[in-house]
């Protein structure tokens, strides 16, 4: 079964990677971008790495390359996946109409 999740997300003018900056709306607006509202998809080819707490809520800490999601802890995030703290995975991310 392929998890999925919805935010938000900043344009990015890279065609490779057209958003950055996830979180939820007010997130996005205080990174002083306008916020658009995605679906991030899990999958093996995509262009994104985020991290998945154990509790699955929604990937967090998500990055466009690998070197730079890698930056954001010190092991790679080796220590927290043998300690059962979350995952790596992989994702496909796409603009959705916002919900109401």
């Amino acid at each position: 079964m392929t998890r999925s999740w919805r935010m938000f997300a900043g344009r990015n003018r890279m065609e490779s990677r057209p958003f950055h900056r996830f979180g939820d709306e007010r997130t996005v607006r205080f990174c002083g971008i306008e916020p658009v509202a995605v679906e991030l998809v899990e999958d093996a080819d995509g262009v994104y790495y985020g991290w998945l707490r154990t509790d699955g809520t929604a990937p967090v800490m998500v990055q466009g390359t690998r070197g730079m999601f890698e930056m954001q802890s010190p092991d790679g995030f080796a220590g927290d996946i043998e300690a059962g703290r979350g995952e790596i995975v992989r994702l496909s991310c796409r603009a959705v109409e916002a919900e109401s």
